[in-house]
């Protein structure tokens, strides 16, 4: 009888899901993930690791020092409260965020698409303006 199951990292990240007897689950699994039985939005939801539950994930805790800066290369815009480590990517530039702050300046006026994606969290994407 096949059964709905979740494939997911050693964190909980959902990777994919898969329906199969539970005899072929194992030959579905990189050597480096787990399953769960069950289902899922990956979008979402994650899988806790101490529980094996699937649970909501929770809004990502960034905050913005403000959402307009001049286009001079000196006023910076902070986004704190950021998980360690992180990715942030800025206009399609990733910086790597070892501390949970992440600071920048622009030189050229226009609008700024700012995206953080943490495992366990929800995705967060938000436009800067730089006058």
């Amino acid at each position: 009888m096949n059964k709905r199951y979740l494939i997911c990292s050693p964190e909980g990240e959902i990777r994919r899901s898969t329906t199969c007897p539970e005899s072929q689950v194992a030959i579905q699994m990189a050597a480096d993930e787990y399953v769960v039985e069950g289902e899922a939005n990956d979008v979402t939801q994650y899988v806790d690791t101490v529980t094996w539950e699937v649970k909501d994930k929770p809004p990502l805790p960034a905050v913005l020092s403000k959402t307009t800066l001049a286009a001079d290369g000196v006023d910076s815009i902070t986004v704190s409260g950021l998980p360690v480590p992180c990715q942030v990517v800025l206009d399609k530039v990733q910086y790597e965020v070892p501390d949970g702050e992440f600071e920048f300046t622009v030189d050229l006026p226009g609008e700024y698409t700012l995206s953080i994606q943490v495992v366990n969290y929800l995705p967060f994407d938000t436009t800067v303006t730089a006058t």
